[in-house]
């Protein structure tokens, strides 16, 4: 259900844009296809009979992003101790459950960036953090640039 507020709330958004500009150019549409194909994988892995743990995990992780998540609470989703659950996790992924959530948080927020005209603190709270200032970081650690300079890039 999440998901689909979510989902509907990144239509309206991209419904504006598209009235007020009336043309859609090559990254929008680039990113338009990138998310159409996110939803798609998400609803292949929804719609698999037998769910590992992880995958369960992942998909909790997608549609609650902009949420405190802990790893007790993963672990908690995966039937496991947060120990084997962290070393089956990143067996499975190749990143540590908190670094999943990070870059998670990351990728949606370069997307808002890219697509929206939301302040950087709105995006902040939007993929789960309490402040500017903590996304401006993570930017700045895991991409060399600010939020803004990612967003002037982008357009």
């Amino acid at each position: 259900r999440s998901t689909l507020m979510r989902s509907s709330a990144a239509s309206d958004v991209y419904k504006r844009q598209y009235e007020q500009d009336g043309v859609e150019n090559m990254f929008d549409s680039s990113m338009r296809i990138y998310k159409l194909l996110q939803l798609l994988s998400e609803r292949e892995l929804h719609n698999q009979k037998e769910d590992t743990s992880i995958e369960k995990t992942i998909r909790y992780i997608r549609s609650h992003v902009g949420d405190k998540i802990t790893l007790e609470e993963l672990a908690d989703i995966a039937n496991l101790s947060t120990y084997y659950f962290s070393h089956r996790f990143k067996e499975e992924t190749g990143l540590s459950p908190i670094d999943y959530v990070i870059n998670t948080r990351l990728d949606q927020a370069k997307i808002l960036l890219a697509r929206t005209s939301m302040t950087v603190e709105e995006i902040a709270y939007e993929v789960g953090y309490q402040s500017s200032n903590s996304l401006i970081n993570l930017f700045n650690q895991k991409l060399g640039f600010s939020p803004r300079e990612y967003r002037k890039l982008a357009k």
